[in-house]
């Protein structure tokens, strides 16, 4: 279904409605696709501006109300009834405070109304440009757009990192897609490899054949991140193994933590060549160095299994978890559960398990959903074990989701 289009304010161009205008005096200076009359969206967007207009001709009733009242207040008046019998003349009521007050109030009143009905400025009936100030961050984006036009693919890049992170303009990763793929047909090789980045964080399985392609075309051109990426994706289809040892090996060589990490994987499973432990024990220090956390809760693992409990195995799971590696954050909360090695503390389980939940480890939110339950190691909350619960499931664990 095509998203809905909208005009710019300010350059009168089109676009997907809600989108922030990429013109180049409008990018960054907050200018978005507006709804159109008769162009699609609109029924939502009407809704939203009657709903708007009637929250105003509300607050405008209630401030009324309150004029009112206080005027009531100021001449004696109580829901229409006046409790000075007296009724002195006009002269003399007009001596008293209170009569000073009430034309004070009706003066400043009438002021307001003058000040807020008068019309800014005769426009002629033409739309008025608004300026708007413009930060440092919108006039670089501005500037690696406009070379971007020109044929700078690295600008392109660079823009497109931008209105990825939201720098300079609102997000915008439509945008910040199409400026990156751009890039790497215009031949930058790293601009190949992140976009294959964004589009497989995106899903899963949506772009397979294309982010294979991009990542095969950003290794061809030197890109080592990419060629260990590669090999990864090979591994995970089971098959040819031998292929993606070498295509790792050769990742590695070329200085990619992920490339080392997959290497001692495979030394350590015998995939694609010989097992051997010690080179395993090798490759996984080296990425763990290189701060890759995964590497670093695998070679506590190994060591784990081939030594026992040691000091050196839970500064590894430690350092694992500081890498943001959900696994190594698991890996702590478990051992705080435990009390293998450690001081047992359900309350410094529930914070690993809180970090390692943050990375999305599905057993990580499943044991804080039950720790929010019974209330052990946190206060107890139905709701937010709920939530865990639902994260647990949607990160895959499939206990979470009976």
């Amino acid at each position: 279904m095509p998203k809905p289009v909208g005009r710019c304010t300010n350059c009168e161009g089109e676009g997907p409605l809600g989108e922030p205008c990429a013109g180049a005096l409008c990018l960054g200076a907050g200018f978005f696709f507006e709804p159109i009359d008769g162009k699609a969206g609109n029924i939502e967007a009407q809704a939203v501006a009657r709903e708007a207009q009637r929250r105003e001709e509300a607050e405008a009733q209630k401030l009324e109300e309150e004029l009112e009242a206080d005027v009531r207040a100021l001449t004696g008046e109580v829901d229409g009834l006046h409790v000075d019998v007296s009724r002195p003349s006009w002269m003399t009521w007009f001596k008293t405070p209170w009569a000073w007050m009430t034309a004070l109030s009706v003066v400043l009143v009438a002021l307001l109304v003058g000040v807020w009905g008068e019309p800014a400025s005769d426009t002629g009936g033409k739309k008025v440009k608004t300026e708007r100030k413009i930060s440092k961050d919108a006039k670089a984006l501005q500037a690696h757009m406009k070379a971007c036009d020109g044929g700078d693919v690295a600008r392109c890049d660079k823009a497109a990192l931008a209105l990825k992170q939201g720098i300079g303009a609102q997000p915008s990763p439509i945008q910040a897609q199409k400026l990156m793929g751009q890039a790497c047909e215009g031949g930058r090789a790293e601009s190949c490899d992140t976009l294959a980045n964004w589009l497989e964080s995106e899903s899963k399985d949506g772009h397979r054949e294309k982010v294979d392609a991009l990542y095969r075309s950003a290794c061809e051109r030197g890109i080592a991140s990419a060629c260990a990426q590669v090999a990864r994706r090979i591994r995970d289809q089971g098959q040819r193994m031998a292929e993606a040892r070498t295509m790792a090996k050769n990742a590695c060589d070329a200085g990619a933590p992920l490339g080392c990490y997959l290497l001692a994987s495979m030394f350590e499973r015998g995939e694609g060549g010989v097992r051997s432990e010690e080179m395993a024990e090798f490759l996984f220090s080296s990425a763990c160095d290189a701060g890759l956390g995964d590497a670093c809760n695998d070679l506590a693992v190994m060591l784990h299994e081939r030594q026992g409990k040691s000091d050196k195995i839970q500064r590894l799971y430690r350092r694992a978890c500081e890498h943001k590696s959900g696994t190594g954050c698991f890996s702590m909360g478990m051992l705080y559960e435990q009390g293998e090695g450690v001081l047992a503390s359900p309350v410094n389980a529930v914070k690993f398990y809180t970090k390692a939940c943050d990375l999305k480890h599905g057993e990580a939110c499943y044991r804080l959903a039950q720790a929010y339950q019974d209330g052990k190691g946190a206060r107890e909350d139905v709701y937010r074990s709920r939530e865990c619960m639902r994260k647990a499931c949607e990160a895959g664990y499939a206990q979470a989701c009976r």
